[in-house]
């Protein structure tokens, strides 16, 4: 997402960006600008997401891993700016920040660690998204440079998506108060060459991609308001895309079927965002992204508590409500699993919402000219707190020796990897691993204690994000990591074997209390004295269509009988949603008045 400055209440453009990666090196790394001597040569690692992603002396949590060689290398720039950086590059030293968006394109994309499914062989080009995010952060300080820069060396080294038909956004905003989107995708003449084409944001707009390309009429030469490579049009009639007349629509030359034709996985996201900033717009669900704009104006300029809650939301209160209907189970669980091959077998469709549980980390950053800082969240947005890392902190450690650079900001954020489980010393495990024990009961659990917490610590940390207190911001980093890990330790003692342990206000010689299914979801499934015996949803659909014997691998269908029986989830229901219930949690909690979570977690 890219907001420019007329759109948000403190006059400051953002950036918002969500990694959705489950192979990502999650660890937050400081990289101080600095000095480089002529002839210095800047490493290319490919897409290196997966830990440890480098093996250089760029930042302290990149040292001790030789094993890590480079790919390539390219001249490096005389000085480079400090960067906070994560598997992608977020924000520099001088307010300038990125997001990223994976987009389908109708080009392939081998590169110099991405191989052709075919062939098996890798390809010339030099850059993936995640290189030319650091070169460019690395290397400008507003978003015309940055579109400049990565633009000419994307055509010079060649870039690559993240898969193999894929193309790449990056949103960017900086202190001047503009926001742009840049795509960008392999050529198709040389394949170690680059088309791209970058649009400004309107002031007062908000613009939202969601894995599709969403710029749209691009005029003949470039404006103030465009950008883009010189071969963006003799490709497209090469590659047979365009035929050199009429208007040039970006979107649909380059774009994939999944973007003309009919795919909710990315309009709904969009759509949503748009809905809520912009409600007086009235804007409908359309099935093919063409049908929306690259941008639109917000009704009432967002604040960055709106912009969070944006990143948070499970469709909350429409038809999409992730928390509600049969595949969120008895205990309104919003989250969905992926892949598999049981989607591949029976075709269907699942929305596809901003926050999902493999995301790595999210990020907003906030380019205000006065206090730039990134607003940090390990793991997903709907249960992470956002801590403050400002950039004025990457110039501090430009003046000090690099192992002493790691004290700026908490180790929390420095330590762990997928492959271990870094109990109290990783920020994202305490963060991922409260977000997974929420399948057990989501509902309860985030209404007793952990959306009271979320409360609680993204209110402090955004009071010290705008006070520009670096120190207090360092304070709340370690606070909030121990506090998690607290939680963590406390939805497993409390929700134990299904039982809601140790309650306010319980009986210390009785300290569990028991839920069973809420009756409401019992109505849904069609619950009774059957249920002694296997039940499945299709035997309770035959039942209520007074049906003697059905066909498990045939649908049943009522003749002429209106089917009183709303299903509710009968196996989807008990893997997702746990076993505990959303009862007499809240009802404790109202009579003390306490959440449970006690001084220590809050």
């Amino acid at each position: 997402v890219a907001i420019s400055a007329g759109a948000t209440s403190d006059g400051a453009a953002m950036t918002m960006h969500t990694t959705d990666c489950v192979e990502c090196d999650f660890r937050l790394a400081l990289v101080p600008g600095r000095d480089h001597p002529e002839g210095a040569q800047h490493p290319v690692y490919g897409i290196a997401a997966a830990f440890p992603r480098f093996h250089s002396d760029r930042a302290t949590i990149y040292q001790n891993v030789p094993d890590v060689k480079p790919l390539r290398h390219i001249p490096e720039v005389a000085r480079t700016y400090g960067v906070w950086e994560a598997s992608y590059t977020l924000m520099n030293e001088e307010g300038l920040t990125f997001g990223e968006s994976s987009c389908s394109s109708k080009l392939t994309a081998a590169g110099i660690d991405m191989a052709d499914p075919a062939t098996g062989k890798y390809g010339e080009a030099y850059f993936s998204v995640a290189a030319l995010m650091q070169l460019g952060l690395e290397r400008c300080a507003t978003c015309r440079c940055a579109v400049k820069t990565i633009g000419a060396l994307a055509e010079e080294y060649g870039f690559y998506g993240e898969s193999f038909m894929g193309g790449e956004t990056i949103t960017m905003a900086d202190t001047t108060g503009e926001a742009w989107v840049f795509h960008v995708q392999q050529d198709f003449s040389t394949n170690h060459s680059a088309i791209w084409v970058a649009q400004r944001v309107p002031d007062g707009h908000i613009a939202v991609i969601a894995n599709e390309f969403t710029i749209q009429h691009v005029p003949e030469e470039e404006t103030d308001d465009f950008m883009f490579s010189s071969n963006l049009r003799s490709e497209a009639i090469a590659a047979g895309f365009w035929d050199g007349n009429g208007d040039f629509n970006f979107q649909q030359v380059y774009g994939t079927k999944s973007v003309v034709g009919d795919n909710l996985y990315a309009t709904l996201r969009e759509q949503w965002i748009y809905s809520q900033v912009a409600p007086s717009l009235d804007l409908q669900l359309p099935m093919s992204p063409t049908a929306l704009k690259f941008s639109y104006p917000v009704d009432d300029k967002l604040s960055v508590e709106a912009a969070i809650a944006l990143l948070r939301g499970h469709y909350d209160g429409t038809e999409w409500d992730l928390t509600k209907g049969i595949m969120a189970g008895p205990f309104g669980n919003p989250k969905r699993i992926e892949g598999g091959t049981g989607l591949k077998e029976v075709k269907g469709a699942l929305p596809r919402p901003i926050s999902i549980p493999r995301t790595s980390h999210v990020l907003i950053g906030v380019a205000s000219a006065d206090n730039a800082v990134a607003l940090f969240g390990p793991d997903e947005p709907a249960t992470t707190v956002f801590a403050p890392f400002f950039c004025k902190t990457l110039k501090e450690a430009a003046d000090m020796p690099l192992n002493e650079t790691s004290k700026l900001y908490a180790k929390f954020y420095q330590e762990g990897r997928r492959d271990q489980f870094g109990y109290r010393e990783s920020a994202w495990w305490a963060f991922d691993g409260v977000a997974n024990l929420l399948n057990w009961n989501y509902a309860n659990m985030t209404g007793e204690f952990v959306n009271p917490a979320v409360e609680y610590w993204q209110a402090k940390m955004l009071a010290v994000a705008r006070s520009g207190d670096a120190t207090a911001a360092l304070d709340l980093q370690n606070r909030v990591s121990e506090a998690w890990w607290d939680l963590y330790d406390k939805l497993w003692t409390t929700y134990n074997d299904g039982y809601f342990y140790f309650y306010p206000g319980h009986n210390p010689a009785k300290p569990a209390a028991t839920f069973g299914y809420p009756a409401d979801w019992l109505r849904d499934i069609g619950f009774d004295k059957d249920f002694w015996k296997v039940q499945t949803v299709k035997g309770q659909i035959a039942k209520a269509c007074n049906a003697e014997k059905h066909d498990d691998h045939e649908p049943v269908r009522c003749a002429k009988r209106e089917l009183y029986l709303v299903l509710g989830g009968l196996v989807v229901g008990l893997a997702l949603g746990g076993s505990a219930g959303v009862v007499v949690g809240r009802r404790q909690s109202r009579r003390t008045g306490q959440s449970g979570l006690g001084d220590r977690l809050l």
